[in-house]
């Protein structure tokens, strides 16, 4: 219902893209228009109706009926996470771009994504590596180091913890 109001406006409608959401979707909204992969068509209507979701977000945000505060801070915190993935980033520094205590950030975090900061940015690392596997021949060491793991065995055994491959598996596989 909500997004179906989306159809509804008549009227000319500007989003700002604040943290580059739209343009990844787009661009993987083209990749798979672009490709004939097994999967295209579903991949296509899965990434429009993410689009068409975060529209209604945003309009959702715009007319005040969201709760700004708190999810506009952890907004912030899961962007730093989705964009720097290869650093270290403290539960700490989490917190004071969510604009709350630790303890709270932790509490609201996992409400929100049903993971700790900790299980969520290994995760997001993982899809990470996962798309690198996919799209480059980099040494599967590289592929470690540039997701933030110096330490390869780790991020092997990370890597097959969550995806139930090991990253050469996981390359072979298409």
């Amino acid at each position: 219902e909500p997004i179906a109001r989306l159809f509804e406006h008549r009227e000319i409608r500007r989003y700002r893209d604040r943290y580059g959401e739209f343009g990844r979707l787009f661009q993987r909204l083209h990749y798979e228009f672009a490709s004939d992969r097994f999967g295209r068509e579903s991949a296509l209507y899965i990434g429009l109706l993410e689009l068409l979701l975060f529209l209604c977000r945003e309009d959702n945000e715009v007319s005040g009926s969201g709760a700004q505060g708190a999810n506009g801070g952890m907004e912030a915190a899961l962007h730093a996470l989705h964009t720097q993935f290869a650093e270290p980033l403290s539960v700490a520094k989490l917190a004071r771009l969510a604009g709350v205590g630790e303890r709270q950030f932790h509490r609201v975090f996992r409400k929100q994504t049903g993971m700790s900061p900790v299980e969520y940015a290994q995760t997001v690392r993982i899809n990470e590596a996962c798309r690198l596997l996919k799209t480059s021949r980099r040494k599967i060491a590289d592929i470690a180091s540039a997701v933030g793991y110096q330490d390869t065995p780790f991020f092997n055994g990370l890597f097959k913890k969550i995806t139930g491959v090991s990253p050469r598996e996981y390359r072979r596989r298409d």
